[in-house]
């Protein structure tokens, strides 16, 4: 059974994104929302989950094109952890909407773990050391102007 509302039109991008052949295998949730997204949970039998951000039309398709081109770029140049991009839409003409949901949205894998929010409390002072130091190595690697300067035409 498909579901309903904007969860249907996720689930409908997701089948022709990923291929799937068997309507069954796909399970679309809601999962939260910000000021400008929605953030949906997406799996694919028992071993497959991916999220599907839909955003508002805030600067079309610059805004999610340079989401895309950012994520990309630091996976292939920093060694700070983001999701890899599976697919992404960004086609909005005006008030012509193109694709399926009728707004940007892009798939990427899903990134399981715990928020520090979460487990602050019951980490130890070594743990919250190790993980503060890895926060501080990854903010200095995406301070270091040295860094980005090829991104400067």
């Amino acid at each position: 059974m498909l579901p309903s509302s904007c969860e249907g039109l996720v689930w409908a991008v997701c089948q022709t994104t990923l291929q799937l052949d068997d309507p069954a295998l796909c399970a679309v949730s809601f999962l939260t929302s910000g000021g400008f997204n929605k953030i949906y949970v997406v799996e694919v039998g028992y071993d497959q989950r991916f999220v599907l951000r839909v955003s508002l039309p805030v600067d079309p398709r610059h805004k999610m094109a340079g989401e895309v081109a950012t994520l990309g770029w630091l996976s292939q140049h920093s060694t700070v952890p983001v999701p890899r991009v599976i697919a992404f839409d960004d086609t909005r003409d005006n008030d012509t909407r193109d694709n399926e949901i009728g707004f940007e949205w892009i798939l990427m894998d899903h990134v399981s773990g715990t928020s520090a929010q979460t487990r602050w409390r019951k980490m130890t002072m070594e743990d919250k050391k190790t993980l503060v130091e890895n926060i501080a190595r990854h903010h200095a690697q995406l301070l270091d102007i040295s860094t980005f300067q090829q991104l400067v035409l």
